[in-house]
Parts: structure tokens; C-alpha cells; sequence
């Protein structure tokens, strides 16, 4: 049996959900109230193209698609006409360009791929390994196989920089950032990784950067480290972007290749966005507490 990376409560509220007429009632408020959804994916294997393809052409038809390079701009003014869809992935995975980046493309699309640094440089018969120690512990329907687990080579990094997309820094080597790190290794995560992705895409700066492991507002000091040296930065959390967004705290709606579209309309239904918000304000609380 596959191992599932949909919960059962995430199904049952879905089927639930399903039942009524939210779906609509939230589909006619994002066309009064334009709003941009950065998503953000993980692997994206071969077997699950087709899957994949019909969640781009769902999410697609109900948003407007747009590149990386717009995000300048929607972060300044936000979308006018129609709610934007901008697509991110995660883990540097060798599947992104294989799947992922050629059914944007089809659409007349660019994403933005966010690689842990280390990643490219681990021999291949380690990177499962690598992948499920640092960033995956638990196999799930994306990560099923060692050959799931492969990473992006440095060519492949490149190849998609050169096809359109951008890259962004996902630190070196996926640790959680807290305040716990040292400063030697907030630099080596934070700064000296976003030299070596500028350096090995032959450019001079890496503008965004991928918090990984979730975004932990006790980490002042490496939240400073990523304002200083990067334009953009993605956080855990699933809100809509609007106009005015502090471009340091981007949220994104997580979706996966293998989820049917009922689980996708859950995600689009507010239900996460609230989930988020009220994780967000006892999370500030604490960080005040302390």
C-alpha cells in the first residue's frame, strides 16, 4: 500500500466539505476579491505527472498563472483583475526538472525552485539517505521510492535557471533555524549558502530564501541574517498574499501531486487559512511571553 500524505482527518473534513456549497461560495468571493496563492509543492514523481497535470489545469482555470518574476509586483500592488496562482517547490529534487518544471512551461509558466545547497553535492548513492535524514523522515506517495529521493545536479540547478525559472536558497543543508543555532552555522545556512547558489548559477545574487522545517519567530537573529541578504522569503502558513505583504513572511497553500481535487478545494476553502492565522497569533504569543 502506498503511504498516504493525506491525513484522515484532512479526508474526512474534505468529503464533508464536499457536501456543501462553500467550494462555490469561496470561488465567487476570490473573483470579487482578487487575492495571489503562492503554492508550494514537494516531490513531483514521473508516475504522478498525469495527477500533477490536472491539478496545474484545475488550479489554473480558477486562478490567473504567473511567473517567479512577478512577484515584485504582485507583493507592491497585488493581483487586479483575477485572483494569481504563482507555483514554488521545495527539496531540490531531480523530479522537478524531469515533471514539474516542463508542465509549467506547457502553460506558459516559470516557477521558483528552492534547493538546499548541499543537496546537489551528496554522490548520488547517498542522497536517499541524505534526503530522508534531513528533510523527509517518513515516506509518504511523493517520496515512495530511493529514486523519489534523488536531488537536482548542479547542470539540472542551472538548466532550470537558464529555462526561466528561479532558484532560491533553502539553506545549506535543511536544518530546522531556531535559536538554538550558533552564529557559525546561521551563516553557513543563511549567508554562505546563498553565495555558493550565486556562484554556482554563475549570477550575482539569489534574491528569495525557503525557511525549512517551518518558520520560527524566536530565531531573531537568523530572521535579521535573511532580511539583510535577501529580498523574498517563504514561510510556514497557507494565507493568500496581498498588496502590502511583508515580502520576509510570505505564506504559502502546500499542496501535493498525488491529492484528488477535493482535497485541493479544502485547502482553497479558508479552512487552512484560518487554521494558520490562529497558529500564527499563539505563536506570536509565545514569542512575547518569553
Amino acid at each position: 500500500m502506498t503511504p498516504p500524505s493525506i491525513s484522515p482527518g484532512k479526508a474526512a473534513l474534505a468529503g464533508i466539505l464536499g457536501k456543501t456549497p462553500w467550494t462555490r461560495l469561496v470561488t465567487r468571493l476570490e473573483a470579487r476579491i482578487p487575492v495571489l496563492r503562492v503554492f508550494n509543492h514537494h516531490g513531483t514523481p514521473p508516475r504522478l505527472r498525469d495527477e500533477l497535470a490536472r491539478q496545474f489545469d484545475y488550479l489554473l482555470e480558477r486562478f490567473g498563472g504567473v511567473s517567479g518574476d512577478a512577484l515584485e509586483g504582485l507583493l507592491q500592488r497585488g493581483p487586479r483583475d483575477r485572483s494569481t496562482a504563482l507555483f514554488t517547490f521545495d527539496d531540490g529534487l531531480a523530479n522537478h526538472l524531469e515533471v514539474a518544471a516542463p508542465l509549467l512551461e506547457e502553460r506558459g509558466l516559470r516557477g521558483i525552485f528552492c534547493v538546499p545547497t548541499e543537496f546537489p553535492s551528496v554522490a548520488a548513492a547517498h542522497q536517499p539517505r541524505w534526503f530522508l535524514e534531513r528533510v523527509r523522515p517518513a515516506r509518504n506517495a511523493e517520496h515512495l521510492e530511493d529514486r523519489d529521493l534523488l536531488a537536482l545536479s548542479w547542470d539540472g540547478v542551472r538548466e532550470l535557471s537558464q529555462r526561466g525559472h528561479a532558484i532560491y536558497c533553502h539553506t545549506s543543508s535543511h536544518v530546522r533555524i531556531g535559536p538554538e543555532l550558533p552564529p557559525e552555522s546561521l551563516r553557513r545556512e543563511i549567508v554562505d549558502s546563498r553565495a555558493e547558489l550565486a556562484d554556482r548559477l554563475g549570477q550575482g545574487a539569489v534574491d528569495g530564501f525557503c525557511w525549512p522545517m517551518g518558520f520560527d519567530g524566536r530565531a531573531q537573529e537568523a530572521e535579521a541574517l535573511v532580511r539583510a541578504h535577501y529580498r523574498w522569503a517563504f514561510v510556514d502558513g497557507a494565507r493568500p498574499v496581498r498588496a502590502g505583504q511583508n515580502p520576509h513572511r510570505i505564506q504559502r497553500t502546500n499542496l501535493e501531486a498525488s491529492w484528488p481535487q477535493e482535497i485541493v478545494e479544502l485547502e482553497l476553502s479558508g479552512v487552512t487559512d484560518i487554521k494558520s492565522a490562529v497558529r500564527g497569533v499563539w505563536r506570536r504569543a509565545g514569542e512575547v511571553w518569553r
